[in-house]
């Protein structure tokens, strides 16, 4: 029998967020997910279209850099 630790459990069945009014954004998105990447990618696509002067800052950055900034932003639930 193997056992799996309830911090290895709770990441897999958790939801993942985002959402722009944590940004400081008056702004009522939120990219909800199971992985990281499926939340920053929506996150990305939505600030692209409704928030161009912001994602004007974000595309001069290497993507690593954004993806850590977005990646901070995120909570599970």
């Amino acid at each position: 029998m193997t056992f799996v630790s309830r911090r290895m459990y709770k990441n897999k069945n958790t939801m993942k967020i985002i959402s722009c009014s944590d940004s400081g954004l008056d702004c009522d998105f939120i990219s909800e997910g199971k992985t990281k990447k499926e939340v920053m990618d929506s996150a990305i696509d939505h600030i692209r279209e409704k928030h161009p002067t912001h994602w004007d800052k974000f595309k001069v950055l290497p993507p690593d850099q954004v993806f850590e900034i977005l990646e901070s932003s995120i909570k599970e639930l």
